[in-house]
């Protein structure tokens, strides 16, 4: 009897064992899938306005393409009272338009897009794109597209911001700043000119600006500053080495809103009526392949698509 009692005992206490790693097992998965759900709640609903999925084929990234001023201006004012389309009466032209469309190398079906729209556009690709070697296969027999190099530089907001792979640093030697500077450069074919991705920093410091310069100067490739920052001292150093230079009056894009980006792209004609030329950036969104498809068949015969290096110059 007291051998029957025991091994029933001893029954329920494996039972009573089985029972709780169960229900530890089942409390360890609701967790875990709670944990997965939160994931993907924040990552969907509560990422930073500029933090974007990109869709590579099926393959995603987070990316971030931009860090914006705060306050967003044109830096070039436009006349309050002008047409909205104007021709320059002394020669006969429109104004000048380029727009440069920034952090290509991510999403090789975003560029086939920008190519079917048959306009003069200037391209600016990442040093290390994931479709870079597609992408510049596909643009080598494009004479409407120039080649730019989308330059990584350091923000005030890094290392909380990264601004990518072959970033430019304010910790690096001059050794170290120069090199990563050819080798950033020599991975783009092709390329005529360079802007800066973020680099509100960077841009700010003369003795690596300088630097910068001197490498652009050598090779002759011109420089388009994206003014990430009022600090920026790009002009004046680009004065002293007198590379070819323009900078950025519109960012078409910060707002991915259909009637903001229309009004952007107007304010832009509105600057090259003034200036007899304008620089606009963009970036890989859906709303503004969709916005450009729609409005430049109007822009078309109103102003002058060119590439960037027909708006660059001298400056003094």
């Amino acid at each position: 009897m007291k051998q029957k009692k025991r091994k029933k005992a001893e029954k329920k206490r494996v039972y009573s064992f089985k029972e709780q790693l169960l229900k530890g097992l089942y409390t360890i998965s609701i967790l875990l899938l709670l944990v997965i759900l939160s994931g993907i709640i924040i990552n969907n609903f509560f990422l930073v306005p500029d933090k974007i999925k990109i869709n590579n084929n099926n393959k995603k990234e987070d990316f971030i393409f931009e860090i914006y001023p705060k306050q967003i201006k044109n830096f070039t004012k436009a006349k309050k009272k002008t047409d909205l389309f104007f021709i320059n009466k002394k020669n006969n032209e429109f104004p000048k338009i380029a727009i440069i469309v920034d952090d290509l190398g991510y999403n090789l079906k975003f560029v086939k897009n920008l190519l079917s729209l048959n306009t003069v556009l200037t391209f600016s690709i990442l040093p290390y794109g994931t479709y870079n070697k597609k992408i510049f296969n596909l643009l080598s027999k494009e004479k409407n597209i120039e080649i730019m190099l989308h330059l990584p530089m350091e923000p005030y907001e890094y290392p909380k911001i990264d601004p990518g792979e072959g970033a430019l640093l304010m910790s690096m030697s001059s050794a170290e700043f120069i090199k990563q500077i050819n080798i950033n450069i020599e991975s783009i074919h092709g390329l005529k000119g360079v802007n800066n991705h973020m680099g509100s920093l960077i841009t700010s410091k003369p003795l690596k600006i300088h630097k910068l310069f001197s490498i652009l100067k050598k090779r002759n490739l011109f420089f388009i500053d994206s003014r990430t920052t009022n600090k920026t001292i790009c002009k004046s150093v680009a004065s002293d080495y007198g590379i070819l230079f323009s900078e950025r009056d519109i960012f078409i894009d910060h707002k991915r809103d259909k009637n903001f980006i229309k009004n952007q792209l107007k304010k832009l004609v509105k600057i090259a009526e003034k200036k007899g030329y304008a620089v606009g950036i963009g970036h890989p969104y859906k709303m503004t392949y969709k916005i450009l498809k729609e409005f430049l068949p109007e822009l078309k015969n109103k102003i002058k698509f060119v590439k960037a290096s027909n708006i660059v110059k001298i400056v003094k």
